[in-house]
């Protein structure tokens, strides 16, 4: 297997997970190094693209660059590794952002930049990938996107009003590894919480920088029904940082 984007908080995850289970897998870390992988990953089964894990720019709908660096790996992908099954970690942002969560059948409708360019690249990887809709990737491991806000290092603020999908790289390589094989659309996350919300719980100070009452909020019933698996839920929070509002 290929990971694209293995440096990052749902690549690294992913790659220690599928050693861990005795699997073959080969990284890079961006979209310079994938040709360079070819003679290397030939004839490889299944070649994911973990770009949209690059820390923050999940998290920021505004950021036009980090879907267009998905739409690209996904285009290189598709050119030089044809016979390989594909797998694209896309985002909540695909969805029309109506109230109430969504299923894999709902109608898309991009309201964001990044949304935009995620159904793009989701067009690009064709009806036979599997395409894994996620939302702001989280968990312990480098970078630790939770400790990252936390400790005020990135320029990330709430926006009142919005809700997302949040998610932990490890339950994401779970469902992964779970999902090879398949194709299709796979919604998956562990919780669905307001910005502000998830501010106050994980501690992040930065008021909210305005109001939007947009709901990117995703239903996990088909991964629950065909897989076994179920989202960890928001308490998962608490372990972290004391409490949930």
């Amino acid at each position: 297997m290929l990971v694209v984007g293995n440096s990052n908080i749902i690549g690294l995850n992913l790659m220690n997970r599928l050693i861990e289970n005795g699997v073959l897998a080969i990284g890079v870390r961006g979209l310079e190094d994938i040709p360079g992988a070819l003679r290397r990953a030939e004839g490889v089964e299944y070649v994911v693209n973990a770009i949209y894990g690059e820390g923050i720019a999940a998290a920021v709908p505004e950021d036009e660059r980090a879907g267009e660096a998905v739409k690209v790996a996904q285009s290189i992908i598709k050119g030089l590794f044809p016979g390989s099954m594909h797998v694209l970690i896309s985002s909540d942002l695909v969805y029309l952002p109506r109230g109430g969560e969504k299923s894999e059948e709902d109608a898309t409708g991009p309201a964001t930049p990044l949304g935009a360019k995620m159904l793009e690249a989701e067009a690009t990887a064709g009806e036979g990938a599997l395409i894994i809709r996620t939302g702001i990737p989280l968990g312990h491991c480098a970078p630790n996107l939770m400790d990252r806000w936390a400790a005020g290092a990135t320029g990330w603020a709430p926006v009142t009003g919005r809700r997302r999908a949040f998610v932990l790289n490890r339950d994401l390589s779970t469902a992964v590894i779970r999902l090879l094989g398949r194709s299709g659309i796979y919604n998956v996350c562990d919780f669905n919480m307001a910005e502000e919300e998830f501010a106050s719980a994980a501690g992040i100070s930065r008021p909210p920088c305005r109001s939007d009452r947009s709901d990117y909020s995703l239903s996990c019933r088909k991964l629950t029904h065909e897989t076994g698996l179920e989202p960890a839920g928001r308490d998962i929070l608490g372990a972290w940082y004391g409490g949930v509002p």
